[in-house]
């Protein structure tokens, strides 16, 4: 896309959206700059931002607060699993050979595709764990770290409500955001648009006009300085933020390929035992494919989540954009209530 054509865009995008999307982006501007945001949500992840609800004499600023230690705790990360499961391997071999199996597999993997499934699953999970551990303890990425706040404090108030929210956006924006990103989706080549899939596919279109009108005026005025794709990760992130649980750690779409997996043992037991290949060949092929899933929309998700943020190219230029315009909203805010308190003090006189 042409920077003419983007920030035609943005600019359109901003001058209609600023009065709609005031709510969501104040919850922002309220929980950043609380006092109480180190014991909050947003302060637990070793970030806030110290503004002049806190400190009326000072600007708001990125405080990266106190780091959490970190040192060779990456190699046991990512590595813990693999003696133990070289280990249940080598046991499982030798019971095995003294207690040969009477009932049909539970899988269509043999022992070592068992195992090896069971290491990538950890591998992963633990690199995306790895990642979160970074983000909250290095200090080069505090810009990163801080952006993820932002996002996670966005989704605080936008979810439940995410897929109906862009209702409130007037429709000549919604059209001009909704041409520009499917003009530039038809423009991609077949390796652009799986690529795309697998960043966008657990959150829906409405989410993501939404998420990218937020960060279009969030980033106000720097069209040039930020590139769009870095624009589009972290709206990208916050449609995935606003369309997973908490709780779930962006695991919610694990189960579904994980009980179909479960369901699928019994059946796929008994067409083994009946040893016709009619029976129990596309069985295998549909259990196959369900692992491959089970791990994809697992731990592949998970660290695709977490390690979306850490690609892109400007993060510490956003950072400073999101401190100034939450600057910008401060003094706007404060000149409000100023005139606020001046018209009531005019009217009681």
């Amino acid at each position: 896309m042409s920077d003419e054509t983007r920030n035609t865009t943005s600019q359109n995008v901003e001058d209609r959206s600023s009065a709609e999307l005031s709510d969501p982006l104040d919850v922002v501007m309220t929980a950043m700059t609380s006092e109480e945001a180190g014991n909050s949500a947003v302060g637990g992840h070793g970030v806030s931002l110290t503004g002049e609800s806190a400190h009326p004499s000072g600007p708001v600023v990125l405080n990266p607060g106190k780091l959490k230690r970190f040192d060779w705790l990456p190699l046991i990360i990512t590595s813990w699993h693999v003696p133990i499961l070289g280990l249940a391997y080598f046991a499982h071999v030798r019971y095995r050979r003294l207690s040969p199996r009477r009932l049909p597999p539970f899988t269509p993997m043999k022992l070592p595709g068992v195992y090896g499934s069971l290491a990538i699953w950890q591998f992963v999970f633990n690199a995306s764990y790895l990642n979160e551990v970074e983000i909250d303890t290095k200090q080069e990425l505090l810009a990163v770290r801080m952006i993820r706040v932002v996002n996670e404090t966005l989704a605080v108030k936008l979810r439940g409500s995410h897929k109906s929210a862009i209702d409130n956006l007037d429709p000549e924006t919604k059209s001009t955001l909704r041409s520009l990103l499917e003009k530039e989706y038809r423009g991609y080549s077949l390796t652009e648009k799986l690529n795309w899939w697998h960043h966008n596919w657990r959150s829906d279109e409405n989410t993501r006009l939404y998420t990218t009108c937020l960060w279009l005026v969030i980033l106000e005025g720097h069209g040039k300085e930020i590139p769009w794709k870095d624009l589009k990760t972290c709206a990208t992130h916050l449609a995935n933020e606003c369309s997973t649980t908490p709780e779930m750690d962006s695991l919610d779409y694990l189960w579904t390929p994980l009980y179909a997996l479960l369901a699928s043992v019994p059946l796929a037991m008994l067409a083994r035992r009946t040893r016709i290949p009619a029976f129990f060949l596309p069985l295998n092929g549909i259990q196959r494919l369900l692992i491959g899933a089970t791990i994809y929309s697992g731990p592949i998700q998970r660290y695709e989540h977490y390690s979306q943020l850490r690609n892109l190219q400007q993060s510490e230029r956003i950072a400073k954009i999101v401190e100034e315009w939450l600057n910008a909203r401060l003094i706007a805010e404060k000149a409000r209530n100023e005139k606020q308190s001046g018209s009531a003090t005019s009217s009681s006189a």
